[in-house]
């Protein structure tokens, strides 16, 4: 299950009620990808210093159907079987992006919040993975065998239309 109990407040900065975590890593991600993003996660910890020393903006997209997840097969049958576990969404690229870009000019016009009690839940666009009654592992292959046997939770967007050959 994707429900665990509360970290143990130690810093004072959640008001004693402890820290949840929601575990999004998978497997199929692979070792390199973990490490780059828990890099990036306390890089972005670290610049910001309980908000004294830089602004940050590291904020966590959805996994968005963008070219380098649907070129590989596996990916993108295991994309649409994701959405068969309620509340589970992958938006399209066009989405993704342009909530992003919203969320990163709030990040540069609004006063800047302490980055090691917020982190990178706020404005975070987890496509209901922290409501989520599984974790990504315990689902991913099952999420595979169902978009590779043709599951879709809604009609697939126009594909965009092929840039004009010279």
């Amino acid at each position: 299950p994707n429900a665990r109990a509360p970290v143990p407040p130690d810093d004072g900065y959640d008001g004693g009620r402890g820290r949840c975590v929601c575990d999004g890593l998978a497997t199929l991600q692979g070792p390199n990808y973990a490490l780059a993003k828990t890099a990036q996660q306390w890089r972005a910890a670290m610049l910001s210093d309980g908000g004294r020393c830089a602004r940050v903006s590291s904020l966590m997209a959805p996994g968005a159907r963008t070219a380098s997840m649907v070129h590989v097969a596996t990916l993108s049958a295991a994309l649409h079987g994701l959405e068969a576990f309620e509340p589970l969404h992958v938006p399209s690229v066009t989405v993704a992006a342009g909530v992003m870009a919203l969320l990163l000019v709030a990040d540069l016009l609004l006063p800047q919040s302490d980055f090691a009690s917020v982190g990178h839940t706020r404005g975070a666009v987890h496509g209901g993975a922290w409501r989520c009654a599984f974790t990504a592992e315990s689902i991913g292959w099952t999420a595979y065998a169902l978009g590779a046997l043709g599951y879709r939770a809604r009609p697939l967007p126009p594909a965009p239309p092929a840039p004009p050959q010279a």
